[in-house]
């Protein structure tokens, strides 16, 4: 027998399972309204994302993968604001009532929420007509102890550029569940050679992002700007440009691969998936050349991954460059909803 809404609602997205408490948070689920506290009058930070069906995650995935990805990416924005994690609220449109993907997408969400201390505080569920896609809208909610947010718009000449983890592995991710990503045939991928352990990586970097939280409050007093990569290194990158009237110039020889990338995937297609593939949800960031020590020591502190690719210059433009120093021309291939795309893409 199918659900109410209400029902529904209170079997799948309860207090027990997502709606615990925690400091900070007065009042949660069930009332009209959330009631939310800062933590000794701390600046609060705010990001929604909206994920779409076969838009933002591929077409009757399981439930419990989907909601991995959902509040992970959302999570991902306040780690690029260096924002502690507070709570979220979450808007689901869904065309029918799957229970079986509802008990996953429940507890997948209520796994990476208890991770992060995060707790649900309120939201909405509705119904869409048949055939339409399933639409998921998240807003996190996070705050700032002990540091200053840190923004797109404040690197300055002489800063080093910096990405935390491997990139590429979100588009070649999506590669290795039978898709493609916007970059079309450019990510060659053969999937019967993948190893088992290798498709699995892949598939979970594709999934469930890793929010880079903990490192990002350790660093921010050392960062003068920061972003997540969603939508590729060139974009991303390129916002903090934009925003902070600044060039820059990046060793592409530099950007760090997962072994799973390096075994299965071209340079050429390596590269395209860092450079525009997106989806990778790692930390692009700009802090001065004498910190530079002390971030990696923080970085090797939690066990992460961190690699200097370049450095922030004067003017506008982003220049990459091969290993012998020769500019490569780059086409701004970053992700974008309303740009063209060629039929079944």
């Amino acid at each position: 027998m199918s659900l109410s809404e209400f029902d529904t609602i209170s079997q799948y997205f309860n207090s027990a399972k997502l709606g615990f408490s925690r400091s900070g948070v007065s009042v949660g689920i069930g009332d009209d309204g959330a009631v939310i506290e800062s933590p000794q009058g701390a600046p609060i930070s705010m990001s929604m994302d909206l994920l779409v069906e076969g838009v933002h995650f591929p077409v009757k995935a399981e439930g419990r993968h989907v909601a991995s990805r959902a509040l992970a990416v959302n999570l991902s924005d306040l780690s690029a604001m260096t924002a502690r994690p507070l709570c979220f609220t979450l808007g689901l449109s869904l065309p029918s009532l799957d229970n079986d993907w509802l008990e996953g997408f429940s507890e997948g969400l209520s796994s990476m929420a208890k991770r992060f201390d995060c707790p649900l505080v309120g939201g909405d569920l509705t119904r869409s007509p048949a055939g339409t896609p399933i639409v998921i809208a998240i807003q996190v909610h996070g705050y700032h102890l002990d540091n200053a947010p840190v923004l797109r718009s404040t690197a300055q000449s002489g800063d080093g550029v910096f990405v935390t983890g491997t990139l590429g592995d979100g588009a070649i991710g999506l590669c290795s569940l039978g898709l493609q990503s916007h970059l079309g045939s450019s990510i060659a991928l053969d999937l019967a050679a993948l190893s088992e352990e290798h498709r699995a990586y892949l598939s979970g970097a594709y999934y469930a992002p890793e929010p880079r939280i903990d490192f990002a409050l350790a660093a921010a007093s050392l960062m003068t700007a920061c972003i997540d990569i969603s939508d590729g290194l060139v974009g991303d990158l390129g916002h903090i440009l934009a925003g902070s009237g600044v060039g820059a110039t990046v060793n592409s020889t530099l950007i760090p691969y997962s072994l799973a990338a390096l075994a299965h995937v071209s340079l050429e297609g390596r590269l395209q998936a860092a450079l525009y593939g997106g989806d990778d949800y790692e930390l692009c960031f700009t802090a001065p050349a004498h910190v530079t020590e002390q971030l990696y020591r923080i970085a090797a502190s939690h066990n992460l991954g961190l690699q200097k690719i370049g450095e922030i210059t004067p003017g506008s433009k982003l220049r990459l460059l091969n290993g012998s120093g020769i500019e490569i021309l780059s086409h701004n291939q970053a992700y974008q909803h309303f740009a063209p795309r060629a039929s079944g893409q």
